[in-house]
């Protein structure tokens, strides 16, 4: 998942595995700030308007102000997070989590809205991402399987499944081409947001 998010051209943040966040000026090479914090690997990191958001494996999900480089709130969570996702307009969070559910929250205080995987037995969330903003979003599992789910509502459906032995390792969702991306084994997949039909599938990728 992701550990490092890009703040600018000259600036990256990534994640540790010793509980902090750095940030990194890549024209010089050099780490010029650090955010400590987590008591456990950050396993996953993401950004809206200067708002990080990072969780790890001590359980628990902090908000951080980037300009002051301090912690706004921290909240705990049920189990150690696997992946994570911000919509688009910075309002929700979506979390797999280790113990196989999918946790929403309200950006702003940090509130749980939703447990998903309560009526629906999951295998775990290792990629999530919201759609036609946080009205939808969509998670690839260890089944190798992707799922819709509507936001609010404890159900998915299943939108594509690997054949053979490949495996989902990522999913994506551009705008612009209102499209899903995920990438299968070696191939990355392109499919319609509204239909869910394959439109392209790009082959040939030298890894995994």
């Amino acid at each position: 998942n992701n550990c490092m998010i890009k703040m600018s051209d000259r600036f990256v943040i990534t994640g540790t595995s010793d509980g902090m966040l750095k940030e990194w000026d890549v024209i010089n090479r050099k780490c010029v700030s650090t955010f400590p914090g987590h008591q456990g690997a950050v396993k996953c990191i993401a950004n809206y308007d200067h708002i990080l958001y990072s969780c790890g494996e001590d359980r628990k999900l902090y908000r951080w102000s980037y300009k002051d480089g301090v912690i706004e709130k921290i909240v705990c969570l049920p189990a150690a997070p696997r992946s994570m996702d911000l919509s688009e307009d910075g309002e929700r969070i979506l979390l797999g989590l280790g113990n196989c559910k999918i946790v929403e929250l309200d950006t702003l205080d940090l509130r749980i809205l939703k447990i998903y995987g309560e009526a629906v037995k999951l295998k775990y969330a290792e990629g999530l991402k919201y759609i036609h903003g946080h009205e939808k979003f969509v998670s690839i599992t260890k089944d190798r399987t992707l799922r819709l789910w509507h936001s609010g509502v404890d159900a998915c459906e299943m939108i594509y499944g690997c054949a053979g032995n490949q495996h989902l390792t990522a999913v994506g969702y551009g705008h612009k081409r209102n499209c899903i991306y995920i990438a299968e084994g070696r191939d990355i997949l392109e499919l319609d947001a509204d239909t869910y039909e394959e439109k392209h599938r790009y082959e040939g990728h030298l890894g995994t």
